[in-house]
């Protein structure tokens, strides 16, 4: 079976996929809080003596979370997907294995395993983790010590999304197109002609380290004024947070509500919404001028707010933008799937 591992900045899910339809047979997810981090922390430097002696601590700390919440995921998966699947994916499974072998022994079998990492990849490593606190992490190596004669390959997240997207979602039916995801931070993917543009080195498309203020705000990667300091969901979410003076734990659904309650009932949070998608606008505007795509597809956790997509397809038709050759605007249809989908294709 082949597995998909998507490390996001806010959770971790594993799942089966069918890397001919898309499907996903199960799936399980973790999400990464703060206070979770904290605990896991405080355990780890219980067991380590020499902790105040060792620089690198935290990053080895925050791997090795990863890899014990990865080990833990794909466990349940496989204890539970033979309770799980239907007969037509019983069937799949079979059919994929030419109805040689079991489906209880076909299920448990891993053949390849897909990562969907943010970051910069380079070997199998991935670089500058910016918003998990690590600077480099060789994920591959130590999934194939783990797995042994499995095949792991890894992939930049939004890579993995456009993939998903180009072969089973919103971006089938265009040669040249554009994956955004506005999520934790904003990354993206870029197709031409029907093909995935790959630069040599690293995965390209970091949209949201396009520079749009300067001397704006601090990047976590060393600039100022960053487009998704101003355009993430991430930083949607703590103004909104500010604006509603709601506690920091507020889960994601909570927030939602209490947002939905508040749109357009209260004129501070119509106007920090359109201040944020002005500064979303800013960005597809600029890469829509650069790479004149047929159509963009806009994934993460912007797609869970229908207000913001509604609303920005408002401001889009207003004359101040009319001068711009802006493409199609569509949310990606395979939602925050679409990443552990595409570490497998």
């Amino acid at each position: 079976m082949d597995i998909g591992i998507d490390i996001g900045g806010s959770h971790i899910g594993v799942g089966v996929v069918s890397t001919e339809t898309g499907e996903i047979f199960i799936k399980k997810e973790k999400e990464i809080t703060k206070r979770e981090i904290e605990n896991y922390k405080s355990n780890a430097i219980k067991l380590n003596t020499t902790v105040e002696d060792d620089f690198y601590f935290e990053e080895k700390v925050m791997k090795k979370y990863i890899l014990d919440t990865i080990f833990a995921l794909i466990k349940e998966v496989k204890e539970n997907l033979s309770f799980n699947y239907s007969l037509d994916q019983a069937m799949d499974f079979a059919n994929r294995h030419d109805n040689k072998t079991d489906i209880n022994e076909t299920l448990s079998q891993i053949e390849r395993i897909g990562i969907a990492s943010p970051g910069k990849i380079e070997n199998g490593t991935i670089l500058d983790l910016y918003n998990l606190g690590i600077k480099k992490f060789n994920i591959k190596e130590d999934l194939e010590i783990q797995f042994k004669g499995t095949k792991v390959s890894i992939r930049n997240d939004a890579t993995c999304a456009g993939l998903a997207e180009k072969e089973f979602g919103s971006l089938k039916d265009v040669d040249d197109g554009v994956f955004l995801c506005l999520g934790t931070g904003i990354g993206g993917s870029i197709f031409y002609n029907g093909k995935l543009l790959e630069p040599k080195k690293f995965a390209g498309a970091e949209f949201g380290h396009m520079i749009i203020e300067k001397g704006g705000k601090k990047c976590k990667c060393g600039n100022s004024g960053c487009w998704e300091r101003y355009a993430s969901m991430k930083a949607f979410k703590k103004g909104l947070r500010k604006k509603l003076d709601c506690d920091e734990e507020l889960d994601g659904k909570e927030l939602y509500d209490l947002f939905k309650k508040e749109y357009k009932n209260n004129k501070e949070i119509d106007k920090y919404v359109d201040d944020y998608l002005d500064n979303v606008l800013i960005g597809i505007i600029n890469i829509s001028n650069i790479l004149s795509p047929e159509k963009i597809a806009i994934g993460g956790g912007f797609i869970h707010y229908k207000e913001l997509y509604s609303r920005l397809m408002e401001k889009m038709q207003e004359n101040k933008y009319s001068s711009f050759m802006i493409p199609q605007i569509t949310l990606a249809k395979l939602g925050n799937d679409a990443g552990l989908i595409g570490s497998c294709l």
